[in-house]
């Protein structure tokens, strides 16, 4: 009996785990109405464009091909809104570790005074697992409005000064398409809910 018991309790435990797994990866879509923030049916793909990292390495639309992406435009000498919204998306970045399929991306609207460099440093501290996008101003406001992000540019660009600008964070799915935009206050747990109810909704409706 002893001997029995041995080997029927690990087939129970891998039952269950099958179970779960299947439970976890065969949950029902929501409907759009269901998941506040969803945008159905998404706007088109985003036209190729060229930004620049926080590396100085190259970044256009390929490399939000693929991969679901969470967008956020700000700047580096934002006194609140950015700085808070950043951590928040890191922490999610952190939530989210096993996901390879999610990126976080901050893209500047201060091209004038967030060069890689200080993009690299602001980032560093702030939050060091999001990719920072700065380059052409007019290249960024192209992005931005295709995006529904508006912003209106400093009134001097030589000196620093507030920005105002659309506070919210943005999702695209892997064809670089807006599928959602969540507006704050943000909680990065119910962030992450609502980011996994999408992903189902979006791939059961492609």
């Amino acid at each position: 009996m002893h001997n029995l018991q041995k080997i029927v309790a690990p087939l129970l435990l891998a039952v269950v785990a099958a179970a779960g797994a299947f439970y976890i990866f065969h949950l029902r879509a929501p409907a759009p109405g269901e998941v506040e923030g969803l945008l159905w049916p998404p706007g088109e793909p985003l036209p190729d464009f060229t930004l620049r990292t926080q590396r100085g390495g190259k970044f256009d639309v390929g490399d939000l091909k693929g991969r679901w992406s969470w967008l956020f435009f700000g700047y580096t000498e934002c006194p609140d809104i950015c700085p808070t919204t950043l951590r928040t998306l890191n922490r999610i970045a952190e939530q989210l570790a096993g996901d390879r399929e999610a990126q976080f991306i901050f893209v500047s609207i201060d091209p004038a005074h967030d060069g890689p460099e200080q993009m690299r440093r602001y980032l560093e501290t702030v939050a060091p697992k999001v990719t920072g996008l700065s380059g052409d101003a007019a290249e960024i406001g192209r992005i931005a409005g295709r995006l529904g992000i508006a912003h209106e540019p400093a009134a001097n660009p030589s000196a620093s000064g507030t920005i105002e600008h659309t506070a919210a964070i943005l999702l695209l799915d892997p064809q670089a398409r807006r599928v959602a935009v969540f507006t704050p206050p943000f909680e990065a747990a119910a962030l992450v809910r609502r980011y996994a109810a999408i992903r189902r909704f979006v791939t059961a409706s492609s």
